[in-house]
């Protein structure tokens, strides 16, 4: 019986245990918690940082892909994504500005943090800090030099869970997150905290004739991506209206031709919509329901809508704009229209 294995131990064993002469290896929370901390150690004397990551993106039966290159100084951060279809958004904090570009495009936007990408770049490059400080970390496994750890958390303010590889110099190589129906699994191709960086790297200048405005590198693309077929001007406000453009798309009709719809946020959050077109057809409105006014130095014929709200059109370089929306914000947008590259 088992009991009687014990009465057999020697008794030099018995007292060698009982005086600490046989000392007990670290428990597994412990290992863990040492692991933690020499993690947060070394993520928090990095000063610069040079990351190359291959991205996958899984939502709802749909996969993105994507591939990255993050520069990090501090708090500086310039970020490089390419999409599978080659178009590349390049974001640039200097500390104090962010700005977000697409190369080829009469747009960029300004914003006051970095953007969302969909891909969650920050945890293994700029932000990877405080992803350690916001999981905890359990079942960890070695694979060959790779050490394979689960971990759940919150970041974000979302729960996750998934898994990170680490490389022998303690430098994550995978991560794998899951938060609700999407997965995310970054692939570190090269980690850097010795490569020298640029001193213009998080430097912004404005292509020549490039318009701001306030949206998402996603929109962004979106409106460089579906304007590049129009034959007409596009024509936006700038971010001195106020508005933040939430998504783009081009419409074809048969009376107007292919239609550019804009969805915006106002600053008091109501939404105002643009739609354009190349100008000739008149409007859906007859002109004598219409009253004519001045803004922004062009006159713009408007009218009440029925259910609240104001309709207000103008014509700008050839191309007809229609604001639709609360009479401030749609104010705003007339005073700050301009065409996109000019």
């Amino acid at each position: 019986m088992r009991w009687r294995a014990v009465a057999v131990m020697p008794l030099a064993s018995l007292l060698l245990a009982g005086c600490g002469g046989l000392a007990a290896g670290p428990g597994p929370s412990t290992v863990l918690s040492r692991l933690h901390a020499s993690l947060e150690a070394r993520a928090a004397a990095v000063h610069t940082l040079t990351v190359r990551v291959t991205a996958v993106r899984d939502s709802k039966g749909t996969t993105a892909y994507a591939t990255a290159v993050v520069k990090a100084s501090g708090r500086r951060v310039a970020e490089a994504v390419t999409d599978s279809g080659g178009r590349t958004i390049t974001t640039v904090d200097d500390g104090t500005n962010v700005w977000t570009y697409q190369p080829g495009g009469s747009q960029y936007a300004v914003q006051s943090s970095m953007p969302t990408t969909g891909y969650d770049l920050r945890w293994v490059t700029y932000d990877w800090l405080t992803f350690l400080q916001s999981v905890r970390f359990a079942s960890p496994t070695n694979h060959g030099r790779t050490k394979v750890l689960g971990f759940r958390g919150q970041l974000a303010g979302q729960a996750v869970t998934g898994t990170l590889m680490l490389s022998q110099a303690l430098e994550p190589t995978r991560l794998t997150l899951h938060q609700g129906g999407t997965t995310v699994t970054l692939t570190v191709t090269a980690y850097s905290t010795t490569a020298p960086i640029a001193a213009n790297t998080f430097r912004f200048l404005p292509p020549t004739g490039a318009t701001a405005v306030n949206t998402t590198p996603s929109v962004l693309t979106a409106l460089t991506t579906d304007t590049s077929t129009l034959t007409y001007s596009v024509v936006v406000p700038t971010v001195h209206a106020g508005l933040v453009l939430e998504s783009v798309r081009v419409v074809p009709t048969a009376t107007y031709g292919p239609e550019l719809v804009m969805q915006y946020q106002g600053s008091s959050g109501s939404p105002v919509l643009a739609t354009e077109w190349q100008a000739g057809p008149p409007g859906p409105y007859p002109k004598s329901s219409m009253t004519d006014v001045v803004a922004g130095g062009r006159t713009v014929a408007e009218r009440n809508l029925p259910g609240g709200g104001l309709y207000a059109t103008v014509t700008v370089s050839g191309t007809t704009v229609v604001v639709e929306g609360q009479p401030g914000a749609v104010g705003a947008t007339l005073a700050n229209l301009t065409v996109a590259g000019s």
